[in-house]
């Protein structure tokens, strides 16, 4: 009878000892197997932050403010649109514009040209309880990692303001709220580990 019991034992934990070292080998085998499942987390979490926030919610512009679904360099210009052949300017945009523009560095006239030459987004419209705007991001040609923009934009109060990095230097510029400030974080992030910035900003040495 003890014997059997010994034997039943014996075996129970060869089985649990097997079951253990078939684990570790799987493991060592894939060791990225947990850090995949992170950065899958955290493209979720990214992607999440990108359609709602704390305070701010995504949503679809109303018809009154439609106009403002556009390039920042079209709301600029007097001149029709490529794409669409209407002139999309704004004076209100514009002056507002020219307001954040003098917080330069360089001279207006120079951030401008950079910040105008490369791609850009239309605006996207964003609402909290009592506000709302549209964001957008602008960045220098060939140079987009480490001279861009985003930019808010509340056209009822012409207010604007975002982050600048202007040759990797990075800064808040404009009438910015805390919470817009981590709206454009959460949304916007910089990626630190991107290449280009890492190379560009050492070659300056100006990488944060």
């Amino acid at each position: 009878m003890k014997t059997t019991f010994w034997r039943e034992a014996m075996a129970m934990t060869m089985r649990n000892a097997r079951t253990w070292l078939a684990l570790a080998v799987f493991l060592v085998v894939n060791p990225g197997c947990s850090k995949a499942q992170q950065g899958t987390q955290r493209v979720d979490a990214l992607e999440q932050a990108a359609a709602t926030h704390a305070t701010w919610r995504k949503a679809e512009a109303p018809a009154s403010l439609n106009r403002y679904v556009a390039e920042p360099f079209n709301l600029l210009s007097r001149e029709p649109s490529l794409v669409t052949g209407k002139v999309h300017h704004d004076a209100v945009f514009q002056k507002a514009w020219e307001q954040l523009l003098r917080e330069s560095t360089t001279t207006p006239q120079t951030l401008e040209k950079r910040l105008l030459s490369g791609p850009a987004t239309e605006g996207a419209y964003w609402e909290s309880n009592d506000r709302h705007g549209f964001l957008y991001m602008m960045c220098q040609i060939h140079a987009c990692s480490t001279t861009n923009l985003v930019l808010f934009f509340q056209p009822e109060t012409a207010s604007m303001g975002g982050r600048l990095q202007e040759r990797c230097q990075v800064r808040w510029v404009g009438e910015i709220s805390d919470d817009i400030k981590r709206l454009i974080e959460d949304t916007k992030p910089i990626d630190l580990a991107d290449p280009n910035r890492e190379f560009d900003c050492a070659e300056q040495g100006d990488a944060p």
